[in-house]
């Protein structure tokens, strides 16, 4: 498995991967025990836990994986007892609920983040944590509106709406959720400012996720993609009518940067960008028909210019890729096949 020279945390040591049963969260497990690292997962019950350790250990014979049960990250000392003799900590597990409230929503997801950096702050052997945020964390801009994202942008439109009196209608679901993960990342930065841990503080932010999933089906984003590729009207329309303009991820190119922030002695505090090329609607289509050519009633993309005007640097992301073997991000298309191949 190719990687890097320059880790700060030594093969063998033992990483605490956080919600190991979620889509990105798998593979970020899967791609640290094939670099010889042991991994301690964390779900919020057994049953969670059994399916996604049982295909890791099958994929990687050998290899160490464990699971501990956190059933409310929001307790006082929650991950204490997964935090012990851990060197370096993933924290992806979220709130995925989905729910309109931001009552609900943000508050849980900002506090379960705190708790995870007070156990790491208070664990002498952690060395390193990376946090899952996402592309939602950053301003939106309408497809065909020019614009330019960097590492300073937040998206306080998301925080405003998210937090405007109710009704909370099916409406609020993306500005709740944009907010949560917002504010969670930004309650994060302020924590390791302020407080100054030992361990070294990263940020993953990833933009559509799709790619083969390791365990369970219909998972997140991907759920989606099979939802396009079968014609479900629901899913297709989720993309076609997509607020804001977005970037496509490979999920295994997005674990990869999960790696790379967690044991690159090189990447410390910084915004990792996982965007892979421009997302559009068209270019799903055209995808989905190679996939099932029997498929051909596609509504047209919404009309006008629906066009992805943004200017981001995705150098570093590319940069990482290709220092832990790959090639750079993997098309939109490639991805595509990839998930309905496995």
């Amino acid at each position: 498995m190719a990687g890097n020279d320059n880790n700060a945390i030594p093969a063998g040591s033992l990483i605490l991967v956080t919600g190991i049963n979620g889509y990105v969260a798998s593979h970020v497990a899967d791609q640290l025990l094939k670099r010889g690292y042991h991994v301690r997962g964390t779900a919020r019950s057994a049953a969670k836990l059994e399916g996604i350790l049982k295909t890791l250990r099958a994929r990687n014979p050998g290899a160490v994986v464990e699971g501990v049960v956190i059933e409310d990250m929001q307790a006082e000392g929650a991950f204490s007892e997964a935090m012990q003799a851990v060197a370096g900590v993933a924290h992806l597990a979220a709130d995925l609920s989905m729910s309109p409230d931001p009552n609900v929503v943000i508050p849980a997801t900002v506090t379960g983040v705190k708790r995870a950096l007070e156990a790491a702050a208070a664990t002498s052997s952690v060395k390193r944590v990376v946090y899952t945020s996402s592309v939602v964390s950053l301003p939106g801009f309408a497809p065909g509106v020019a614009g330019q994202i960097t590492a300073d942008d937040w998206n306080e439109e998301a925080v405003k709406a998210a937090w405007a009196p109710p009704p909370y209608d099916e409406s609020r679901i993306l500005p709740v959720y944009s907010a949560s993960k917002t504010e969670s990342e930004q309650e994060a930065w302020k924590y390791v400012k302020e407080q100054k841990p030992s361990f070294v503080f990263n940020t993953v932010l990833p933009a559509l996720v799709w790619g083969p999933v390791l365990e369970g089906a219909n998972m997140s984003s991907a759920g989606y993609i099979y939802g396009v590729l079968g014609g479900d009207e629901r899913a297709i329309q989720f993309y076609r009518s997509f607020p804001v303009v977005g970037w496509h991820t490979d999920v295994e190119d997005s674990a990869i940067l999960h790696v790379a922030a967690l044991l690159d002695e090189d990447v410390k505090g910084e915004r990792i960008f996982a965007f892979g090329e421009p997302f559009s609607y068209q270019k799903l289509i055209d995808t989905a028909k190679k996939i099932n050519p029997s498929k051909t009633d596609y509504p047209e993309p919404t009309p006008g210019d629906q066009e992805n005007r943004v200017t981001v640097d995705t150098s570093r992301g590319v940069e990482l890729l290709k220092k832990y073997g790959r090639d750079g991000f993997k098309s939109l298309e490639q991805s595509t096949f990839d998930q309905v191949s496995k």
